[in-house]
């Protein structure tokens, strides 16, 4: 049970007995009490020492923990990772698979697990049927923060009606299914109230079964194809497969973790990436030094050594084969990130004392007039389908006031945040209109559009894409703003920005041949630009901090990550990759497309011109004709309303909108505001009282 809460028993006991004395004592009397006891009875009392504690001396009748107490089997199985943790269901807009992804559905995972695989799980989880009937089988509340729990650590505190009931309604009775949903959505005191009212109900151990397969094992496989791509996972032994599966309910998906506690963790993973499988038996007993010299824990070091055991008869059985290193060498995590910022970070820490945000809380903002790409816009167009073609990108620049450079080819990159190919396509190449349909983006999937305008053909060419950091991203970005350690991220607003064909700096992979955000092809040369980061809440809006900086949102292939199906700190993205010299996937044709294929192009200049797709819906449909309506000014706009506007915001008047009139432009939104979207729109003027788009 524990180990799909999440809860790091062994975490707890080592923090209790580092380095103190009685205080920890007392501890261990209360934790103790906890777990051998109705957690809804308050501990009084206490005795003075834990030798006066009872603790639980049933023993595990079968099953891979045989012989093991209650407490050594529950700290044997305790999921060290609570941000894994396996019974908080992620929204549904996360849990949509990649297009490409290997299929996660149960039978499918229960087919590549076989049926030794199958009852390893199943008997590390849960020890033995008899197990589970004496001691499991009828609801109970295993931890402080948890809700209501039932079957294999079903957690009814964190789920909703409609997923209860699609796991649970061919299972249970209506009566008992009736009752179990006024736990729904109660954890603490308020499950604890409830908990009385169920505890009669009984949870039979096929069906907390049935539902550990419908339920847990598609989550626990997903976090896995995130770290170890498809060809890796397709041809790996099923005893194989099975070890690193019973590794990740345990310790959560933490092979890219940082710190001591990881590294063979993150050295399993290298291994595999590197074709050095043979190592990784090794590893997975090397990290017994973690519990080494605790007796209380030698049921988790059992795990361990039967996790190796099988993983060696998975290799023994002679179904591995090597892949190519073109298969391997798929992921780079951590693209080149912002050189500097000019926030203050002290004050920010000492503002917020916020705590860490993790990757699955991050969302896209739910309010359009919310998030300052979309707030000047009226609503009427969401989920709009428009024709992207020469007569739309033309009103569009002629709106946001830009003179975009086109390429001696006459090519102009054109960025569409929230869209999508409306045929379903991945891409529509040299055609004279592409339809396109408005959406919400997100930090997850592929929700943008990515087109190369030929303006000399009066052609479009439209991709799959994403202009939006990962969540990933966006979170440790939020983290170390709020002081916890992590790496600069940010949303590039939409604008004309200037691009040149270079190298982008990744983690582990050099792709040369990208779209550097820069006047230049090396990091050296990146421009300056205002972008949005977000510290409050993960979801960039109009309250988030807007910072002049050197970004280097460059263009390039996305690769994937441990948290998305792209590699991004605020880079654009199209699906493919680089490996071994070769560019792969849509992002090569979107190259060939738009004439950078090659590095004869090193150094040539590109435009991008980067809007929503509630921007083009909008102005696409026939009652919005007049343009004057949706002018903006923006990074990239020109001209003399971009010099009225400086001469009020008190800057030079060189009619170019930059990083800096942006930043100076957010500055007093926020202030006469509150909020500031750092665009000049008809929404702007109005709020500030001025007459510079009115004019004619």
């Amino acid at each position: 049970v524990l180990a799909n809460r999440g809860v790091r028993i062994s975490y707890i006991f080592e923090d209790l007995f580092r380095e103190q004395g009685r205080g920890n004592v007392q501890a261990n009397i209360v934790l103790k009490s906890l777990m051998n006891s109705d957690p809804t009875v308050e501990v009084r009392g206490l005795p003075e020492s834990a030798d006066d504690v009872h603790v639980s001396a049933d023993i595990v009748e079968s099953g891979a923990y045989a012989g093991l107490s209650e407490d050594e089997f529950l700290r044997a199985i305790a999921a060290e990772d609570a941000d894994d943790n396996l019974d908080i269901p992620l929204p549904d807009i996360l849990e949509i698979d990649t297009v490409e992804a290997l299929p996660a559905d149960p039978s499918s995972i229960l087919t590549r697990l076989g049926p030794d695989g199958y009852r390893f799980i199943v008997s590390h989880e849960v020890s033995s049927k008899s197990y589970y009937n004496s001691r499991l089988r009828n609801p109970i509340l295993p931890g402080e923060a948890s809700g209501v729990t039932i079957g294999i650590g079903y957690d009814l505190g964190y789920k909703t009606k409609a997923e209860f009931r699609a796991n649970w309604g061919d299972l249970l009775s209506q009566a008992d299914l009736r009752e179990l949903e006024t736990c729904l959505g109660k954890t603490r005191s308020a499950a604890a109230a409830v908990l009385g009212n169920v505890k009669h109900i009984v949870i039979p151990y096929d069906s907390a079964v049935r539902v550990f397969e419908r339920d847990s094992l598609p989550k626990v496989f997903r976090k896995i194809n995130h770290h170890f791509p498809d060809p890796i996972i397709e041809r790996m032994p099923s005893s194989c497969f099975a070890a690193l599966m019973s590794l990740t309910f345990n310790r959560g998906a933490s092979f890219q973790k940082a710190g001591n506690r990881f590294r063979e963790m993150r050295a399993i993973r290298a291994s595999i990436l590197n074709n050095t499988w043979s190592d990784v038996p090794d590893l997975i007993r090397a990290m017994k030094r973690i519990w080494q010299g605790r007796p209380s824990v030698r049921g988790l070091l059992r795990r361990r050594d039967e996790e190796a055991d099988l993983f060696e008869t998975g290799l023994s059985s002679g179904s591995h084969t090597e892949l190519k290193s073109s298969e391997t060498n798929y992921w780079d995590p951590t693209p080149d990130g912002d050189e500097e910022s000019s926030l203050n970070l002290r004050s920010l820490f000492e503002e917020s004392a916020r705590p860490k945000i993790t990757a699955s809380s991050v969302r896209w903002v739910a309010d359009y007039a919310n998030n300052p790409d979309y707030a000047h816009l009226p609503s009427t167009a969401e989920g709009a389908s428009f024709d992207l073609g020469g007569e739309l990108i033309e009103k569009i620049i002629k709106t946001t006031h830009c003179e975009p450079h086109f390429t001696t080819d006459g090519h102009l990159i054109v960025a569409i945040r929230g869209a999508a190919i409306a045929s379903g396509a991945k891409e529509a190449i040299l055609q004279s209109e592409v339809s396109l349909i408005e959406q919400k983006p997100d930090h997850h999937r592929f929700r943008c559009v990515i087109a190369v305008y030929h303006r000399d053909l009066g052609k479009v060419s439209a991709f799959l894409g994403s202009t939006v950091p990962n969540r990933g991203g966006v979170a440790t970005c939020a983290n170390k703003l709020n002081g916890h350690g992590g790496s600069f991220a940010n949303l590039l607003p939409v604008g004309c920005y200037e691009l040149c064909v270079g190298t982008h700096y990744g983690a582990s992979t050099t792709v040369p041949t990208v779209l550097r955000l820069g006047a230049g092809p090396e990091p050296a040369h990146a421009i300056k630009a205002t972008v949005l980061r977000t510290a409050n809440d993960g979801i960039y809006g109009t309250q988030d901090l807007w910072d002049n900086c050197r970004p280097k949102d460059n263009l390039h292939p996305a690769f994937s990550s441990s948290t998305a199906d792209f590699s991004s700190l605020g880079c654009l993205t199209l699906p493919g990759s680089y490996a071994n010299g070769v560019h792969i996937g849509i992002w090569a044709r979107f190259r060939e497309t738009a004439g950078f294929a090659g590095t004869q192009h090193i150094g040539a200049n590109y435009n991008l011109l980067l809007t929503t797709g509630l921007e083009l819906a909008t102005i696409f449909q026939p009652q919005n004709s007049g343009l004057s309506q949706f002018e903006r000014l923006s990074h990239g706009s020109v001209g003399e309303k971009v010099k009225q506007l400086q001469k009020k915001l008190g800057l030079t008047e060189d009619g170019d909108f930059g990083a800096s009139t942006k930043e100076v432009l957010a500055k007093l939104e926020r202030t006469k505001n509150g909020w500031a979207t750092a665009h000049y729109s008809r929404t702007t003027e109005e709020l500030l009282g001025w007459q510079i788009l009115l004019e004619t």
